[in-house]
């Protein structure tokens, strides 16, 4: 039984390494393909994101197998959806925010809380990924059955 638990948490540690492997891999291409064309490309921009997220749901993993295992019907923690995870996913949208909406109205209106967060740094926006990812996973539990009496 104690070796699951050494198997299970090397996968995950693997998992988190091959991501963080992806995303510097997504990150140099990015790079490259900026140095040959001058232009901003989204898609990595999105796919570093995703990357991300998925990095903050490989760290909630261990939670929703355990929920998994209990009995009773799949409830979503909408509070915490609306009140932490839209907000963690506003901030973690703020590079493709900036660059796509450039100049309108909607970029003025968006992107201003954003750069209260950047006047000094920028990696709010990675945090803000793996939390969206973690907390999104974490969001889902099951409602056990109460007992009447």
């Amino acid at each position: 039984m104690k070796n699951k638990h050494w198997i299970r948490y090397l996968v995950y540690i693997l998992l988190i390494f091959g991501l963080l492997y992806l995303d510097s891999y997504i990150l140099r291409q990015r790079v490259l393909y900026q140095k040959e064309t001058f232009d901003i490309e989204f898609t990595y921009f999105t796919i570093s994101m995703i990357i991300k997220m998925g990095i903050g749901f490989v760290l909630g993993l261990d939670y929703i197998i355990n929920e998994n295992k209990k009995e009773g019907p799949w409830k979503v923690n909408l509070p915490k959806i609306i009140l932490m995870v839209i907000p963690a996913f506003y901030l973690s949208i703020s590079y493709l925010a900036m660059y796509r909406f450039d100049g309108s109205t909607i970029y003025k209106i968006l992107t201003y809380p954003m750069f209260i967060f950047m006047q000094n740094d920028s990696s709010f926006i990675f945090v803000s990924q793996l939390i969206v990812g973690y907390l999104l996973i974490t969001s889902f539990y099951k409602q056990s059955k109460e007992i009447e009496g």
